[in-house]
């Protein structure tokens, strides 16, 4: 009766064979060649860069000469695969990721400049005097407190949903304070 670590040993010896077969057929390559292009692509994809996720880097290969061209990941090989090895497909895809647009400023830029551009601030009147027109300090923030600089009156104001108007609560003033 063999035991677990037995079991375990042949079924690594019999994977590593299969391994072998499966490179030696495809690829015309050997167990030790593969290694030696992983370490030279210092284990990572040679596409993106990363390390695998996987146990390991697929044999990226041309189709039509059964050349190996290095070793990819698993999503950079499906990406290889979905555009049949046409370079033009995924040169069209890198454009398309750099596209230029409105006027000239390229996609990246423009969300990186929608991300620090606030908006305008409402402008709103104050229960207590309103022809007094206040703005909006963060158009953000559903609530915010002011001040009616006329009165000193505290106001609690919260911006209706939809964008259709605000509320507004007194707030109360505390002693010695006008």
């Amino acid at each position: 009766m063999m035991t677990a670590v037995e079991e375990r040993a042949i079924k690594e010896q019999a994977r590593d064979e299969k391994r072998k077969a499966r490179y030696a057929k495809a690829y015309k390559m050997t167990v030790a060649e593969y290694d030696q292009l992983t370490s030279n692509q210092a284990g990572a994809c040679a596409i993106c860069r990363r390390l695998p996720t996987g146990k390991f880097l697929f044999v990226d290969h041309d189709h039509r000469t059964h050349q190996v061209r290095g070793l990819v990941c698993h999503r950079c090989n499906i990406v290889l695969g979905v555009a049949q090895d046409d370079a033009t497909v995924l040169q069209n895809a890198a454009a398309y990721l750099n596209r230029i647009v409105n006027g000239g400023a390229p996609l990246a830029a423009l969300r990186a400049a929608r991300r620090h551009v606030r908006p305008e601030p409402l402008t709103f009147a104050v229960p207590c005097h309103p022809d007094m027109q206040m703005r909006q300090p963060d158009q953000r923030k559903p609530v915010w407190f002011c001040v009616c600089p006329q009165c000193g009156g505290g106001w609690i104001v919260r911006r209706a949903r939809g964008g259709g108007g605000f509320g507004f609560w007194p707030v109360p003033q505390r002693a010695g304070r006008k």
